[in-house]
């Protein structure tokens, strides 16, 4: 029997809906490494960092509020791009506790903005609140996710 195919669709960046059978959730590390291993498999069919070069990133990041780049910054120094909420309300200097509402809308004009000035059309936007997917209704950002494909493009900026 062959291997089911993921599910591709594009959002305000790819979203690969991953078959999970096989994988344990209960095990987190042992989970994220078989989400990041059939990520890499999959790869060859997104290109999400298309667009993106150094000098568009130094850009983006320039032109960010300081708070929304440093949790960016954030993520692009950690190896799997994730700046978990609490750590997001210390690089940000925002209150702990306060709202996160609305925290990425900095970064989905700014990308637009960019496009206007000729990043590719495609670009996608580097970094988008992450969820928990349990449950239904309202939910709180647990913390920002950025493509781990992006990562090399924005360390170090």
């Amino acid at each position: 029997m062959s291997e089911p195919e993921p599910t591709i669709r594009k959002m305000t960046r790819y979203v690969i809906e991953l078959p999970l059978d096989g994988m344990d959730p209960s095990d987190h590390e042992a989970y994220k490494r078989d989400c990041i291993e059939a990520r890499k498999k999959y790869l060859f069919k997104f290109k999400p960092v298309l667009g993106w070069t150094p000098a568009w990133a130094t850009r983006y990041l320039d032109d960010l509020p300081p708070d929304t780049a440093a949790v960016l910054r954030e993520a692009a120094d950690c190896d799997d791009g994730f700046c978990g909420r609490d750590m997001a309300y210390k690089v940000s200097g925002r209150p702990h506790g306060s709202s996160l509402r609305n925290f990425t809308k900095p970064y989905v004009s700014r990308r637009d903005g960019l496009v206007r000035d000729g990043l590719d059309k495609h670009a996608v936007v580097p970094i988008e609140s992450a969820y928990r997917l349990d449950g239904s209704g309202y939910k709180r950002a647990v913390g920002f996710q950025m493509p781990v494909e992006l990562i090399p493009v924005f360390r170090g900026l």
